[in-house]
């Protein structure tokens, strides 16, 4: 019986007053309640669905009002970068081997024991080993940067 009011009060909460957070906290004790009851199950009931319903959508609304902030967060990061990310775009159609060429030039290691010479990428037949031995190198600094 106290589900069942918790979650008709959580609905009026909801519909009539508009105070969310105190429909959620109805809600979520409705929840509780049915989950004690644990043998038996609410999953047809109308107000068990009214509440399950709600508190769905009320996570879908954060879940997007988060992306909403996080996709704001990457086009001001993307803004700030455009200008990389443009010349990085000129290597999709080029050779790989431009590409790390380009990266390293433009954008060296901190360590000098992982900086590879245009030559060595060149002559290199596979260029494979190159890039890993590319990627093994910005692990590196990334870790140490990090303090692991």
């Amino acid at each position: 019986m106290e589900a069942i009011a918790l979650s008709r009060l959580g609905r009026v909460y909801d519909k009539v007053l508009k105070q969310r957070w105190k429909a959620k906290e109805c809600f979520k004790r409705c929840i509780q309640l049915v989950s004690s009851l644990s043998p038996r199950t609410f999953y047809s009931e109308e107000w068990y669905k009214d509440c399950t319903t709600t508190l769905e959508r009320y996570q879908q609304e954060v879940m997007m009002r988060d992306e909403a902030l996080k996709q704001e967060k990457y086009a001001k990061i993307k803004e700030e970068l455009k200008d990389e990310l443009g010349e990085l775009e000129k290597y999709k159609e080029k050779d790989s081997e431009d590409l790390l060429i380009f990266v390293y030039k433009n954008f060296p290691p901190k360590n000098s024991k992982h900086r590879i010479k245009q030559a060595d990428v060149k002559a290199a037949r596979d260029g494979k080993k190159k890039f890993e031995e590319a990627i093994a190198n910005s692990s590196n600094t990334l870790s140490s940067r990090q303090g692991r």
